[in-house]
């Protein structure tokens, strides 16, 4: 049983860690904040998009059409979202478009979300994790 607890410990900070593997610069862009992202989170954003055609794309090309593309869906995406996901988007735009990860006790499957909609970028702006 501890043995589990440590595995499980180990994994959650891998998932952690992982949200902030990207080096971000202000100002942030959407064409510099998709070109930080691997071809498959690119690949989740597309599918939870349901942006057709674009499977075949390499990482180049799937980027560009993606910054074209995302704004599009935008208000789709948010009148699907609860009170709790709408706030925190709110929170991180009324913040000039920035959160410390350490400033605030959001569950991390809540940024996951919102990053599989392309709709938050977090990573490490001045060494510090952001959201």
């Amino acid at each position: 049983m501890e043995n589990m607890e440590e595995d499980l410990i180990e994994f959650i900070k891998s998932k952690e860690e992982n949200l902030f593997k990207h080096v971000l610069e202000a100002p942030l862009t959407m064409e510099k904040a998709i070109d930080t992202l691997t071809k498959k989170e690119m690949t989740t954003i597309r599918k939870e998009l349901n942006l057709k055609g674009l499977s075949t794309l390499n990482k180049d090309e799937l980027s560009k059409r993606l910054v074209e593309l995302m704004p599009k869906k935008i208000e789709g995406v948010l009148n699907t979202f609860d009170k709790e996901r709408y706030d925190l988007v709110k929170k991180i735009i009324m913040n000039n478009g920035y959160i410390k990860a350490t400033d605030t006790d959001i569950d991390i499957s809540k940024i996951y979300y919102l990053r599989s909609y392309g709709l938050i970028f977090s990573g490490l702006l001045n060494g510090e994790k952001k959201h």
